[in-house]
């Protein structure tokens, strides 16, 4: 049985998170930018006082099943994450 490898790159915004996945990631590690879907999910929902849990929420939901989704297709998986005070692991 494989091991897999989940690669945690963190950093503040802007700091080249993106980057440094570019450089050390194969082609084939699928990489969850946090930023990215976070900003996704955003601005697909209406305007209201509990966007901002939904978008966590949703976002969460779906780093789970990517993770999952590149394990079951035996990949190994990098999550980028900027550390906000709600964190996903």
């Amino acid at each position: 049985m494989k091991l897999h490898t989940l690669t945690v790159i963190g950093g503040c915004n802007g700091s080249g998170k993106s980057s440094y996945y570019r450089a050390i990631a194969s082609r084939k590690t699928p990489s969850f930018d946090y930023d990215k879907v976070y900003l996704q999910n955003y601005h697909s929902l209406l305007d209201s006082d509990i966007s901002d849990v939904m978008t966590h929420n949703m976002s969460r939901t779906f780093l789970e099943k990517s993770i999952e989704n590149a394990f079951l297709m035996n990949e190994d998986f990098t999550y980028e994450t900027n550390f906000n005070s709600s964190p996903l692991f």
